[in-house]
């Protein structure tokens, strides 16, 4: 899902593109939506402790332990999450 992001985001040539991509959510489930600078630490199986750790306590503390996590290993560029569950 990098790439669709990425495209999304734009390349910094021309407008930005909005590729078509998608997956289906069953109800119960979350998409992490992230910044490249959250992309790659903590690792997926990081990820997914801390969703499964904080998902009583909602998306928003979700997303921000996610950003907190990632700062704590070094994230040196923007760090964003945005967490949604069906």
């Amino acid at each position: 899902m990098r790439r669709a992001i990425y495209n999304a985001a734009g390349t910094g040539e021309g407008e930005p593109g909005l590729g078509e991509s998608g997956f289906p959510l069953v109800a119960g489930e979350y998409a992490v939506l992230c910044t490249d600078g959250r992309y790659e630490e903590p690792s997926d199986r990081r990820t997914g402790r801390i969703v499964r750790r904080f998902r009583d306590d909602g998306c928003r503390r979700i997303a921000r332990q996610l950003v907190e996590a990632t700062d704590r290993h070094g994230g040196n560029d923007d760090i964003e999450a945005i967490v949604v569950r069906k």
